[in-house]
């Protein structure tokens, strides 16, 4: 115990603490309580201050115990319903404690053995309803259409995030996907909530969930579990999104995505384009290679941030089949993450153009249009294919390529010649310009590059680095290729 901490300093510590949701559950199997409750239990100063400090008990995080348990089939024993019991009266607690403060909500249990159709499960429901009015925040990652008639209609006046697992249900059957159903209930009508402008869903939002959300005032959304040929109604369902990300099921194959790209390319063949104009980001998990092209052919122009993170099982077939369907966003897109995917591979179909430089052909090309990017992040070669000195000097220190980049992380299989090495930092750091010269290319402020091989760079080398690291570019320590500095070399 730190001895006469002021009581500010606490305040900020247990916040912090609180903040951190691995720190607020309520284990679904013990007794005990963790959050605040362990807090306000380790002496009687620190009851006083979380006591007396509503924030503390603002931000909940409580997972129920296992109501009826696996291989039980006639009900709960009586231990079960007393800890079950136990967490809802902790919860009403939590909320209490928390007085006027404005709450983060979030719950959980195993939807396998929970009996939502209970009496005492519904608790959960009702204490969700009796304080909907002051929810910021709500996260119910389990829940079923029993509960429909409770929720439905009620209004959240201040609710601003949701995060929902819908039960439509996405049923699981091996790691992969079972199928799908439609709910036979009516409609959950959540579009009461006048300030939500951020969704996380599990599940698709339309075509089988049965619920309804105030779709046209979000602008920030997240989908887990969601069907690639669901993405373009998604898109259209709401106007006004800004930021989404997208990831497909587990288990997702290539026969289930070609029958995906096959309804995209038939049902949006000429309507291309479709959804909101106003959407800037998109992030794509667990993407199948064959699905790119047509996913993004129906996105609507004018990103400014697009990441694509591919499935390790079914890769894009070429370098080609990744950058084509990115380069109609080349007017608008300042930052290009692609990740599960290395270029290089070599190339039957290359973008068209007036290089010919072999198996690099496309990725050149492709940056060569990609004028407006800003940050990249990409991997190039693997094993022994691997970029050379000349094949790098051309993608990354010719005029007209890439001259907006300001942020640079690679990974390579090994790091290329402390010269070209060298050639480049000098051409984007603008180094061996003569003053008053133009410059070809926005000086570069990052640059993180992970060699799958350890890399020492020479003395000279090092400290041409550290005229560099004068020049502007902030750096701490380089001989060891370490962080922390404006131009950053990682192993």
């Amino acid at each position: 115990m730190v001895p006469n901490l002021p009581d500010e300093l606490w305040l900020l510590i247990f916040q912090e603490y609180i903040s951190k949701a691995e720190g607020a559950w309520i284990p679904p199997e013990s007794h005990s309580t963790t959050g605040p409750f362990v807090l306000s239990a380790v002496s009687a100063n620190w009851r006083r201050i979380c006591l007396s400090n509503w924030a503390i008990w603002s931000t909940i995080f409580i997972s129920f115990p296992l109501y009826q348990r696996r291989n039980h089939l006639d009900g709960p024993t009586l231990d079960a319903e007393e800890r079950f019991q136990a967490h809802i009266d902790a919860l009403k607690l939590w909320i209490q404690r928390a007085g006027g403060s404005k709450l983060w909500l979030a719950y959980w249990m195993d939807e396998e053995t929970f009996d939502f159709q209970s009496e005492s499960a519904e608790q959960i429901a009702q204490i969700v309803v009796d304080n909907a009015p002051k929810i910021r925040k709500l996260n119910m990652w389990a829940f079923s259409e029993c509960w429909y008639p409770l929720l439905s209609g009620v209004s959240f006046p201040v609710l601003e995030r949701m995060e929902i697992a819908v039960p439509e249900l996405v049923r699981f059957l091996d790691g992969g996907i079972a199928g799908r159903s439609l709910t036979e209930f009516t409609p959950l009508d959540l579009e009461k909530c006048p300030l939500l402008s951020s969704v996380d869903i599990t599940g698709s939002p339309k075509l089988h969930s049965g619920i309804i959300l105030p779709w046209t005032q979000i602008d920030d959304l997240t989908i887990r579990h969601v069907d690639l040929a669901d993405i373009t109604e998604v898109l259209d369902l709401m106007p006004n999104l800004r930021r989404c990300r997208f990831y497909l099921p587990w288990g997702y194959d290539e026969w289930e995505g070609g029958d995906a790209v096959e309804v995209l390319e038939e049902n949006y063949a000429g309507q291309r384009r479709q959804g909101s104009k106003a959407l800037e980001v998109l992030r794509i998990g667990d993407m199948i290679g064959m699905g790119v092209h047509a996913l993004l052919g129906c996105v609507p122009l004018g990103l400014t941030h697009l990441e694509i993170d591919f499935n390790e099982q079914f890769q894009p077939d070429n370098d080609g089949s990744v950058l084509l369907p990115v380069l109609p966003f080349s007017d608008s897109l300042k930052i290009l993450v692609i990740k599960g995917y290395t270029f290089g591979k070599g190339e039957a179909d290359p973008i068209p153009s007036q290089h010919n430089q072999g198996e690099w052909d496309t990725l050149l090309d492709a940056f060569s249009k990609l004028s407006k990017l800003e940050e990249l992040e990409v991997g190039l070669g693997e094993g022994s294919r691997t970029m050379d000195d000349a094949t790098f000097a051309r993608t990354f220190t010719l005029p007209g390529i890439l001259p907006k980049l300001t942020r640079l992380r690679l990974g390579v299989p090994k790091l290329v010649s402390d010269q070209t090495l060298l050639d480049f930092l000098h051409y984007r750091r603008h180094s061996l310009l003569p003053q008053g010269a133009s410059r070809d290319c926005t000086m570069i402020q990052e640059v993180v590059i992970v060699p799958e091989t350890p890399h020492d760079l020479a003395a000279g080398t090092l400290a041409e680095i550290e005229i560099l690291q004068r020049g502007g570019a902030r750096a701490n320590q380089v001989t060891e290729l370490r962080e922390e500095m404006g131009l950053r070399f990682c192993k």
